[in-house]
């Protein structure tokens, strides 16, 4: 008996279907395109009106239970504020003393393509 024997032949397969298969779309012709968004635009008039006759009695109902906890609501609150003191940050920079902000910035870093003294050290000669 060879060491070979239990092995199994054959290509591998993948686990899910056709994975590295697509299907094509079908293509639905002009006329059915049009009617489906007629038909999709009388259902949507239909629940916006459903929605205004129960939306007073739904928005009473909604407003006692709350949707979020205190810790969420707090969260929101503080990021709202954090935002708003950014605007105010950037708002109050036009963009020419940002400009002069960014190349004072960049003047005092060091170049980095400058060859340090270090390395610029001449290594004797080999006799």
């Amino acid at each position: 008996m060879s060491a070979y024997d239990d092995l199994i032949g054959g290509s591998l397969k993948l686990k899910s279907k056709g994975a590295g298969i697509k299907k094509k779309k079908s293509k639905k012709s002009k006329k059915e395109a049009k009617e489906s968004r007629r038909h999709s635009g009388d259902e949507a008039e239909v629940t916006k009106f459903a929605e205004e006759d129960t939306g007073t009695a739904s928005a009473s109902s909604t407003s006692t239970v709350p949707t979020r906890t205190k810790a969420e609501a707090r969260f929101e609150e503080i990021q709202r504020k954090r935002k708003m003191e950014k605007i105010d940050k950037l708002a109050s920079k036009s963009h020419r003393q940002r400009v002069a902000e960014l190349n004072d910035y960049l003047e005092s870093l060091s170049q980095h393509y400058d060859i340090p003294k270090a390395l610029a050290i001449k290594h004797p000669s080999p006799l």
